[in-house]
């Protein structure tokens, strides 16, 4: 399991602050322990966990310095037998070789990175972990390295027959250029155009809007002038809901106002959305302005501007501390608005329960 996004690890020391004999000294620890490593590959025990050979290496994965160029290869070598042998320890070895490899940044392995997005095997527990280390060492490569062809390896995966994938990859070009502080191609952003209008998943059309705002772009508006119904529906019950319609100009923090007064609690608490409905997924966040000092806040989220659809499910979370979780469900869009305020309360069942216990 990644306990931190891979970038934001590997971009969390940067290199200049390293000295050039640290930087040495980290990458000859990573080829000590590499070599171990590959020792117990060659001759392992008659029940082997390959946690027993990685002699420190784990706790190296999030080094600046990676391995150095001439190991990158013989690191590459290894992860294969490491993903044909599995067995125990597997899925901790692929991690902390595959972890420094990306935070070696080398453009020379922007072919793997490639080759590993579409690796995988039956019962592949490890796979959407090597995903995302895949992407995100290809964005870390163009940010450190200015390198066309990881852009280009990006910019080609949000094309990717795998939603998921293609959500990801728009999600890593996005930092690989906003992170960079370099602006981002027209062509990449006609293509993100066309993501977030006419991409028939959500994830990648949500993440292609994402990139459109933060480069300065127009952001397209759905259903301009209409309506959306969202069923606010409690996880603890869900037989207690609330039926709220919204116009698609107003946003998630008009909505999250309306949801606390239809089951009549007081908004005293933070609270987030998860648009993918995946509790703490940083990546599909919007949370009230009191909680984070910088965007994207749910003030600023346009309902029309989020590329919902019928049917379509997030996560609404108030008070941390009490964890009050509702589902939210787009249950109808309707181009027709009567006139009047917005939101509204449409439908009401069960009784809410006290808010404070």
């Amino acid at each position: 399991m990644i306990d931190i996004d891979p970038l934001e690890g590997w971009l969390s020391t940067p290199l200049g602050e390293l000295s050039p004999q640290r930087i040495r000294e980290l990458q000859t620890e990573a080829h000590e322990g590499l070599e171990t490593l590959a020792a117990y590959l060659d001759n392992p025990p008659r029940r082997p966990d390959l946690r027993d050979g990685m002699r420190g290496l784990f706790w190296l994965r999030y080094s600046p310095a990676g391995f150095a160029s001439a190991d990158v290869p013989r690191a590459q070598a290894v992860y294969r037998r490491i993903f044909e042998m599995g067995g125990a320890g597997s899925m901790d070895a692929q991690r902390a070789v595959l972890t420094l490899l990306g935070g070696s940044a080398d453009p020379q392995t922007v072919p793997f990175w490639l080759e590993m997005v579409d690796l995988t095997k039956p019962r592949d527990k490890f796979r959407q972990e090597r995903v995302t280390l895949s992407l995100a060492a290809l964005a870390l490569i163009a940010i450190r390295r200015d390198e066309a062809a990881a852009y280009d390896a990006l910019h080609q995966l949000t094309r990717h027959a795998n939603p998921a994938i293609r959500a990801q990859a728009v999600l890593y070009l996005r930092h690989a250029y906003a992170d960079a502080g370099r602006p981002v191609p027209e062509a990449v952003l006609t293509d993100m155009f066309l993501v977030a209008t006419q991409d028939k998943a959500f994830e990648p059309r949500f993440q292609a809007r994402r990139l459109l705002r933060v480069s300065g772009q127009p952001v397209p508006l759905d259903n301009p002038g209409g309506v959306y119904d969202f069923k606010v529906m409690m996880l603890r019950n869900k037989r207690i809901y609330r039926t709220i319609t919204a116009r698609s100009e107003q946003t998630l923090a008009d909505l999250q106002r309306f949801i606390q007064h239809a089951f009549a609690w007081d908004n005293d608490h933070l609270y987030c959305f998860y648009m993918n409905g995946r509790k703490y997924d940083d990546h599909y966040q919007f949370a009230c302005a009191y909680e984070e000092d910088r965007p994207p806040w749910a003030s600023e989220a346009v309902i029309g501007e989020l590329g919902l659809v019928k049917k379509h499910r997030f996560l609404y979370h108030f008070d941390y501390g009490d964890d009050h979780l509702f589902e939210v469900e787009v249950v109808d869009i309707r181009p027709d608005v009567r006139e009047g305020n917005y939101p509204r309360l449409i439908d009401s069942h069960g009784k809410a329960p006290a808010q404070y216990y």
